[in-house]
């Protein structure tokens, strides 16, 4: 197979362009899933202190701790994460925001959300766990889930 290069600068850095023959769909496929692999988090579980490794589409929200945080889970496990909340700055582009000083929430975890008194929002999880947007972040949040 021969591969041929284009450089464009007018491309986002997230971005790659692919021009190819039907017949090599399949291999563009798997180069695809291992480009857009799944992150993963090693995080310690509370019950027996052990190691374990978490899928994003699992965590619905991260709590600050000091210098560790909570992650609270869809199915309701807790486990602790062994960096600081201010770490997760790089969750962003997975559709994690900062809904607080203290907390990060998956947004496509959110059933539903209501406007609040003080410009706050209140916002309801598919968990039906309730979390509250300071006014600080309810702009971005208000413009990520509409």
């Amino acid at each position: 197979m021969k591969i041929n290069y284009l450089w464009k600068k007018e491309l986002g850095l997230d971005e790659i362009d692919i021009i190819s023959n039907p017949y090599n769909k399949e291999k563009l496929e798997k180069i695809e899933k291992y480009l857009n692999f799944d992150l993963k988090l090693s995080a310690i579980d509370i019950r027996n202190n052990r190691s374990v490794i978490l899928e994003l589409e699992e965590i619905e929200s991260f709590e600050s701790m000091g210098h560790m945080c909570k992650i609270n889970c869809i199915d309701g496990r807790l486990f602790h994460y062994p960096n600081r909340l201010k770490d997760l700055s790089y969750l962003e582009k997975y559709k994690f925001s900062m809904i607080n000083q203290s907390t990060v929430f998956n947004l496509s975890q959110v059933k539903f959300f209501s406007v609040e008194k003080n410009a706050r929002l209140q916002i309801t999880s598919k968990g039906d766990n309730d979390y509250l947007v300071s006014r600080h972040y309810a702009k971005k949040v208000k413009e990520i889930l509409s």
